[in-house]
């Protein structure tokens, strides 16, 4: 008898196996957050097909767009002061996931604040 238990396990393996993710994806709160939603959509509205409501990357692409238009205005006028004043540093990694091929780079800021409280932003 297959349970719901086993489903969920093999969803999650076919995930990290057809997708090419770590074992730790399964871990991270972005996808857990979006599960969490799915669940109160199914909830709410009852029994759905993810397909009919999923937006894929096409629409997440131009959402993802705005919403970095949005971020790049809050962080510029928060990064104004602290590169006045000259309290500004930033770092950044480049690496290559050995497994998947694919080539990463953060890029990170970080200051402090005139309470001297110590910010970061990852750009």
């Amino acid at each position: 008898m297959i349970t719901f238990e086993n489903k969920l396990k093999d969803a999650e393996l076919k995930f990290v196996v057809a997708g090419s993710h770590s074992l730790n994806s399964l871990e991270n709160n972005g996808i857990l957050e979006l599960l969490q939603v799915d669940i109160k959509i199914g909830s709410h509205y009852g029994m759905l097909d993810i397909h009919d409501i999923f937006y894929g990357r096409k629409t997440i692409r131009e959402y993802l767009l705005t919403k970095f238009d949005a971020y790049l205005k809050t962080i510029r006028n928060i990064l104004g002061e602290p590169i006045k004043e000259h309290c500004l540093a930033a770092t950044y990694d480049l690496w290559t996931d050995d497994f998947a091929k694919r080539t990463y780079l953060d890029f990170t800021v970080f200051w402090t604040t005139k309470e001297y409280e110590l910010k970061h932003s990852l750009l």
